[in-house]
């Protein structure tokens, strides 16, 4: 796992990482080596992201139970291990507490695990709080003194925003009995034992603030980049303002142009409908029934070039009326061909353009609606009549 990315990447899928789960829940005594190798499998995954991702959505579904971290306790307090030659567990230790940093979240589950709240055994389960404060109360130096001790200031400082998960923690060391008459409040107190508690638990403290100067540092880098957006957007708001100038230039010089207009092939209502969408912008004509102006022309008008400019004031040319109708499907109906086959082209035209989405939007506020200036200008100049 450790040499092979390719495999890293196999075993940290998420079926597999619940099998092995599974196997440590499932495992008991003498089986602490099993568990102390899959944990050192854990252990070489942590180094790969998407790994760590996996294990974050575990944490999320609960696959991290009550039972997988009782286990993993069970293996750090196993004193058989060394005294049948086996080695100290390390790697469980390590596991257990980069869970702890990185998914906060499961300090309930190891809590629960410790004291023996964990659903669906038939037997019920010791409160290893008890084995806990006996270590702890020894006053030895070796790896299971010193690994509880690290273990119990992990569990603390990821307990530390949940006070009532805090609460329950204190309650349950303080109300134990490593000795007769001595709660185990007691017997950590001394100046021995807080300094050397002290020493952990600041090592733990320079870890967090090391991870969060690292996020202080991508922070910068993300405000820098909001900084770079922010100018080009600056840029974008100027250049908009321009092609507003722009196209509102363009509408005056078609309003001016307005009177030399002569649609002979249109009847008055068409002519004084385009006369005003010219002066107006857009179409503001309401002729009953969910009709536009387009489906007007297209019924009364066979001249693709008429229907074609009212197309292009039409702030939606697509608009279906109240009986589903599109100005396609009325001119279909009136048998103007050529206007159906102007309008298929027309609808095909718009959905190949593409806008930028500002400049776009700037268009839109001050232009009217179907066509670019440009398309509506070589439309009108087919009907104009200057002298």
């Amino acid at each position: 796992v450790k040499g092979d990315g390719r495999l890293a990447e196999a075993i940290g899928q998420r079926e597999h990482l619940r099998e092995l789960i599974r196997i440590v829940e499932e495992s008991g005594d003498g089986d602490e080596d099993m568990v102390d190798s899959i944990m050192a499998v854990f252990c070489e995954l942590f180094c790969f992201q998407r790994a760590l991702e996996e294990f974050a959505t575990l944490v999320q579904e609960d696959a991290l139970t009550p039972l997988f971290f009782r286990r993993a306790l069970e293996t750090i307090l196993a004193e058989q291990r060394e005294a049948s030659g086996g080695h100290s567990a390390y790697t469980t230790l390590y596991a257990a507490v980069f869970l702890l940093q990185e998914f906060p979240e499961c300090a309930n589950h190891m809590h629960d695990g410790i004291a023996g709240n964990i659903e669906g055994e038939e037997e019920e389960e010791d409160n290893l709080y008890a084995d806990i404060a006996e270590v702890m109360a020894s006053g030895q130096e070796d790896f299971i003194t010193v690994s509880v001790s690290v273990l119990m200031s992990a569990l603390a400082l990821a307990a530390f925003e949940d006070e009532a998960l805090s609460t329950a923690i204190r309650d349950d060391l303080w109300a134990l009995e490593a000795h007769p008459g001595d709660g185990i409040y007691e017997c950590v107190s001394s100046f021995q034992f807080l300094s050397s508690h002290l020493l952990i638990s600041s090592t733990m403290a320079s870890t967090e603030n090391h991870r969060l100067a690292h996020q202080a540092g991508r922070m910068v880098a993300l405000e820098e980049e909001v900084e770079r957006h922010r100018k080009k957007l600056e840029f974008a708001a100027v250049e908009n303002r321009l092609l507003k100038v722009k196209v509102k230039k363009m509408h005056s010089m078609l309003v001016k142009l307005a009177p030399f207009l002569r649609l002979p092939t249109a009847d008055d209502i068409i002519t004084d409908a385009v006369d005003v969408m010219i002066r107006m912008g857009q179409d503001h004509l309401n002729l009953g029934g969910g009709r536009t102006i387009l489906h007007y022309a297209a019924e009364a008008c066979s001249d693709p070039d008429v229907v074609e400019l009212v197309h292009s004031f039409v702030e939606d040319p697509e608009k279906r009326d109240d009986k589903g109708r599109t100005a396609a499907d009325a001119a279909q109906e009136a048998g103007h061909t050529r206007v159906v086959v102007r309008l298929k082209v027309l609808q095909q035209e718009a959905e190949e353009e593409t806008f930028d989405a500002a400049g776009f939007a700037a268009v839109a506020s001050a232009a009217p609606q179907g066509g670019t200036g440009r398309q509506l200008g070589a439309r009108l100049q087919r009907f104009t009549d200057l002298p």
